[in-house]
């Protein structure tokens, strides 16, 4: 109408002679969707930006920033974090756009932190409700350490020492044991597979590929032939020497085998 102001946002281009602009944002007088900085949302079932901001602004002045803070006040001051209703105003509608990484820094921490505490509440659960195997202390990994051709690393030998300890407590062991190619992880999960068969157990090694499944088999076969372990990988009828308290059984079971 002649004589209103209206603002319209939008990709400006000539045409035959013309400036225009194709689908634009536009208010009239007031900065509702322009000459600010507005969310982009993910959009489904026909939904435009316009209804989404909508429903998101009347849902911010709906609670009237009166939601309840989840974290304490040190862990604000401590590491420079918005409250959490700054937070959730300026992650949808930044005055300004580093205040935009500003909120995301406290939702983001926020969540990590919500994690690894429901992570670290699971684990004790388990740990305080749930019974593992004590195996055998009699059963020494240095049984077969002696017979390696090589010497251990001193990070090697402390992993090993740590294994064996969890293993001969009742509490289940969740352990990661991480390290470059090369580094010795197979040969430590070789003695602590050890330690659990002599104990009256079984173990089952995982890897990825069939390949690699057979360089383990070979590794396994040549450490425990050396402590009296015969390998079946090829056996279809089974272990057929009578069982002494030195024999260790190994079998290699691939897709192959169904």
């Amino acid at each position: 109408m002649f004589g209103e102001k209206y603002k319209f946002y939008g990709k400006v281009k000539r045409s035959l002679g013309q400036i225009e602009i194709t689908s634009p944002v536009f208010d009239y007088d007031a900065n509702k969707n322009t000459g600010k900085i507005i969310p982009l949302y993910p959009l489904t079932y026909n939904l435009s930006q316009n209804v989404i901001r909508q429903i998101i602004e009347n849902g911010l002045k709906e609670v009237g920033g009166e939601i309840e803070e989840t974290l304490p006040e040190y862990l604000l001051k401590e590491y420079s974090l918005l409250d959490l209703n700054t937070a959730i105003n300026e992650i949808h509608f930044p005055t300004e756009f580093k205040m935009y990484n500003v909120a995301r820094k406290r939702l983001v921490y926020e969540e990590l932190l919500t994690m690894q505490l429901a992570l670290l509440n699971l684990k004790n659960e388990y740990n305080n409700e749930t019974k593992g195997i004590c195996f055998d202390k009699e059963v020494r990994i240095s049984e077969v350490l002696d017979t390696l051709p090589f010497k251990l690393t001193k990070a090697q030998t402390r992993v090993l020492e740590e294994i064996e300890t969890d293993m001969e407590n009742e509490k289940p062991m969740n352990r990661l044991l991480q390290g470059d190619v090369g580094s010795g992880k197979t040969i430590v999960s070789i003695l602590s597979a050890y330690k659990a068969v002599k104990s009256g157990y079984q173990v089952a090694v995982m890897v990825p590929t069939a390949i690699l499944a057979k360089q383990h088999l070979e590794n396994f076969a040549k450490i425990f032939n050396t402590v009296g372990a015969h390998d079946c990988a090829h056996s279809e009828t089974g272990f057929n020497h009578e069982p002494l308290h030195t024999n260790i059984r190994i079998e290699l079971l691939t897709s192959r085998n169904y």
